[in-house]
């Protein structure tokens, strides 16, 4: 017995002995050896990363003004903590009772009170939009979305997700999820009730007495009391994964209401004011269209590229337009972050401020974005704005400008001069002073969610008009329209660099007329029926004389009937423009459009390859088939439609019916009127021969079209002896100057004092005849007026075929409004199955094919009922009555008015372009010209 004790007792020694051992090793793995990994596990659970945003680079003008910039607003926050329940309700009690004082507006539950009563809020939005959107306020969604799409002529067998896509891209959205086709607003509400397992049928007063059961609301609280309880108890409940992070309990308070709360900041434990940077532009509007906005990530390449990666988050802002756009890696800068620790229910305790040994939890500080200093003046440009914005109001009215060298009264009034822009740029640098687009828009509008209403201001008033207003449209360097007789400089270079003697008279008489048969006037004898008379190259360019510039152009004198002794014609006239830049980008940095020189002998190409085309498309249908099934005589009879296409493109209809049912032996009447008008209208008057388009391009007009940009470059070349400059909007980045390249030199033989010596001419002709006699500095100008074919586009362009149908057509508007559903119809499912093809597509190509083709449609039109209208018009006339026979009781387009200038004419210093569509007249830029010339030279010529 006594051994078995003692080995029992020796068993349970040495059991206790091995599991101490085991344990004290465990804990001196735990303690010692793996004591790192734990702290580091411990660290990964309890510390929490907080972005940093750095602050935005700012933007100046060239004298350190700030153009855009960084702004705080303050908002209400609320970290959540365990408090006692009655004093926390008490707390929230007050805190939104000084809110409400000052008129601040706090987060709501989707149910509100309204004079005592409760409602759902998404019922009452959904009310409102009904009621706007003309409907009855017991409407369904289904019923809606049916009737939308009847009116917009979708066809119905679509499904309803390509159905949506295609109100979608006529810019309709409806606040519909066709998934389950119910209202968005109905969404909410049922997701809320969902959220705390209410019955979906449940009345907001319901609601809201069963959620201050749920919160155990006391009931000494009153319902608006118990309201703002609720509230918060709900943000809670939303938040409650993300309990370490701020709740955002109302956004840009008053700095009045944050003042008021610091002072009592006591009486609101866990409520703390913050303020948050948000991008800010003092000036609103001025120079909207240089600056640029912001707006948030959105497209397929933004979220390619700005990314986690590359330092952003998906709720950044980034530049969408203008130096904010072309900047942005510039602007942006780098974030930083801050680690903070929290307890084990995600309580903030502390910020951990580099204090722990862990490089992985070391804070980073945000590097704040670079600083681009602009060539804009500030001063100056306030001052062409407010120039452009009193021109057009003027212009509108047929009333005066006036200016500070005199009054400019104008003819009559240009109803349709709405539009305008500016350029002021420095001739000696490139560099631009100012740059005015009209109309304009408050970039600060961006600077939050824009809402519906805001964002349709900014849309086009008429998107059938391309020269109607569109305040985000900068038309000083995307509007690329015929600059008149502001070219004619152009065409003097280009005699002059062919051998011209400047000095060498041609008689002006008036009109020209080819050998074809078209007539080419001056405008004093299309006016007047007068002459110029005698001129030469400095004459014709200060009476801007037609004939002078049409015989140079041509390089024959049509008052001898003599070839002029140098070798012109429109391709020397091209090659001139090209000379001064007019075939490429002005150099800004921000973006621009060009249409380019013309190239004549590419376009008749293209249309003759049309013509031929079309031939080909016909041959089964309209040919004899000897001639069809005969492919070498086939080629030889379209072959002779080609050469008549070259030689005479003018061709009388009746002539052309007459050859194309000869040549190719058509005995069906009825078709060859169709193939004639296709022919006739689709190709041939969009032909000119190479000599007579040297007529139009030498005084501005034909294929010539050019924005504000390119013409500033292009007079700033004029100003500076022949130095061409890059136009350039970006003086420095953080104080570090720009790089330019060197200019390039155009007129070593120095043509272009002569041309200085016309402009100035004309300035002094200009300012007599405006009897403007104190301007004190020597000017250069050359005024423009373009001519813009076609009709104005109207805002409803259905009330007006409604209201000349019967003089367009035999058809009825039943029959009308019957095809055109039927071609609304064809066309939506002709885009809905692009549409599917392009999701379908296997391969990378495949996609782009069906892409471009989709891209190859404006969509915006091609699917608008107004111009399925049309279509349908002359679908049902056998395509016989053309877009210009349904146009024919619209009003044209009233001039555009360019006006050039630099000053002062011995040592230019300055030039300015202004372009007015539709503004009557070039002379009617002199007066905004002559104002910030002098405003100019007052505060740079010292």
């Amino acid at each position: 017995m006594y051994f078995k004790f003692n080995d029992r007792r020796a068993f349970i020694i040495i059991s206790f002995a091995i599991m101490f051992i085991l344990m004290m090793f465990r804990l001196s793995q735990i303690t010692i050896i793996d004591n790192e990994k734990y702290i580091r596990e411990s660290r990964k659970l309890r510390f929490k990363k907080a972005r940093i945003i750095a602050k935005r680079g700012e933007i100046l003008d060239r004298n350190g003004k700030l153009l855009a910039g960084n702004a705080s607003t303050f908002s209400l926050e609320y970290l959540y903590k365990k408090t006692e329940k009655e004093k926390f309700e008490k707390t929230v009690v007050n805190l939104f009772k000084l809110l409400k004082k000052n008129d601040e507006k706090p987060i709501e539950l989707p149910i509100v009170i309204r004079s005592g009563q409760f409602y759902y809020k998404s019922e009452l939005d959904k009310k409102i939009w009904l009621n706007k959107n003309g409907f009855s306020e017991t409407t369904s969604a289904k019923e809606v979305f049916d009737s939308i799409l009847a009116r917009e002529g979708i066809a119905s067998e679509l499904d309803n997700y390509n159905k949506e896509k295609l109100l979608v891209i006529k810019g309709i959205y409806l606040p519909i999820l066709t998934d389950k086709m119910i209202f968005s607003f109905d969404k909410k509400k049922l997701d809320f009730l969902e959220s705390y397992n209410f019955d979906k049928n449940i009345s907001a007063t319901n609601a809201f007495n069963s959620l201050r059961k749920r919160y155990n609301v006391s009931k000494t609280y009153n319902d608006e009391d118990a309201y703002y309880i609720i509230t918060m108890y709900d943000k809670i409940k939303n938040n409650m994964y993300f309990k370490y992070e701020p709740m955002e309990i109302c956004q840009k308070l008053s700095e009045s209401t944050a003042i008021e709360f610091q002072e009592k900041g006591i009486e609101f434990p866990n409520f703390n004011i913050e303020v948050k940077p948000y991008r800010y532009y003092p000036e609103k509007d001025l120079a909207a269209h240089v600056i640029g906005y912001m707006g948030h990530i959105a497209s397929e390449d933004e979220i390619k590229k700005y990314n986690l990666e590359n330092g952003y988050s998906s709720n950044d802002l980034i530049g969408k337009f203008g130096i904010e756009k072309t900047f942005e890696n510039i602007l942006h800068g780098s974030g930083g972050i801050k680690w903070i620790e929290t307890d084990n229910r995600g309580k903030k305790i502390r910020d951990i401020k580099n204090s722990i040994p862990d490089e992985r939890f070391y804070d980073k500080e945000s590097v704040s974005g670079k600083t681009i200093k602009t060539t804009i003046d500030k001063e100056l440009e306030k001052n062409l704005q407010k120039y452009m914005s009193n021109l057009l109001k003027q212009l509108r009215v047929g009333g005066v400008y006036k200016s500070k060298f005199g009054n400019i009264k104008f003819e009559k009034a240009f109803e349709f001069a709405r539009t305008g822009a500016a350029v002021v740029v420095d001739v000696k640098t490139g560099e631009v002073l100012a740059m005015v687009s009209y109309p304009s828009f408050d970039l600060n509008i961006f600077n939050d969610e824009i809402d519906s209403s805001d964002w349709k201001k900014l849309q086009p008033q008429n998107k059938y008009d391309p020269l109607g207003p569109k305040p985000l449209y900068n038309i000083a360097t995307m509007t690329a329209v015929q600059p008149g007789s502001t070219f004619k400089m152009v065409t003097g270079f280009a005699g002059l660099k062919e051998g011209l003697n400047p000095n060498k008279y041609f008689n002006a008489k008036g009109v020209i007329e080819t050998p074809d048969g078209t007539t080419f006037g001056c405008w004093l004898w299309n006016s007047r029926k007068k002459m110029h008379g005698h001129t030469n190259l400095m004459r014709a360019l200060e009476v801007s004389c037609n004939y002078y510039f049409y015989v140079l152009g041509s390089g024959y004198d049509y008052s001898t009937n003599k070839k002029l002794n140098i070798k012109m014609g429109a391709n020397k006239i091209i090659d001139a423009a090209k000379i001064f830049g007019l075939d490429e980008k002005s150099g800004l940095e921000i973006g621009e459009y060009i249409v380019g020189i013309p190239e004549l002998e590419k376009r008749q190409k293209y249309h003759l390859q049309n013509i031929k085309a079309v031939l080909e498309k016909v041959a089964d249908k309209y040919f004899p088939s000897k001639i069809k099934n005969n492919k070498e005589l086939l080629d030889t009879k379209i072959n002779q439609v080609l050469e008549l296409a070259l030689d005479s493109p003018k061709i009388p209809r009746q002539q052309l019916f007459i050859f194309l049912k000869k040549t190719f032996e058509i005995k069906d009447d009825s078709k060859v009127n169709l193939l004639t008008d296709l022919i006739k209208y689709s190709y041939l008057n969009k032909m000119y021969s190479i000599n007579n388009e040297a007529f139009n391009l030498s005084i501005g007009q034909g294929g010539n079209a050019y924005t504000p940009a390119q013409m500033a470059r292009y007079v700033s070349a004029i100003a500076n002896n022949g130095y061409l400059p890059n136009l350039t909007l970006i003086k420095s980045i953080d104080n570090v100057p720009i790089i330019r390249k060197p200019f390039k030199y155009i007129d070593p033989n120095n043509y272009l004092r002569y041309i200085k010596a016309g402009m100035n001419m004309a300035a002094n002709s200009n300012l007599k005849n405006y009897r403007i006699e104190k301007f004190p500095y020597g000017l250069a100008i050359k005024t423009g007026t373009a001519e813009k074919e076609g009709k104005l586009s109207l805002i409803n362009e259905i009330d007006y075929l409604k209201k000349y149908l019967h003089y367009i057509t035999r058809n009825s508007y039943a029959e009308v409004e019957s095809k055109a559903n039927e071609i609304l119809k064809n066309r939506s499912l002709k885009i809905a199955s692009l549409n599917k093809k392009i999701q379908m597509a296997k391969t990378d190509i495949e996609k782009q094919k069906y892409q471009q083709t989709l891209n190859e449609f404006n969509l915006d039109i091609y699917l608008d009922r107004s111009n399925a209208m049309r279509a349908a018009i002359k679908e049902l006339s056998d395509n016989k009555i053309t877009d210009k026979e349904i146009d024919r009781f619209k009003k044209v387009y009233d001039n555009f008015s360019w006006f050039v200038s630099f000053a002062p004419y011995k040592d230019p210093k300055v030039a300015v372009v202004v372009l007015i569509p539709q503004g009557g007249h070039g002379g009617y830029g002199l007066g905004i010209s002559l104002d910030i010339i002098d405003d100019y030279m007052k505060k740079y010529s010292k």
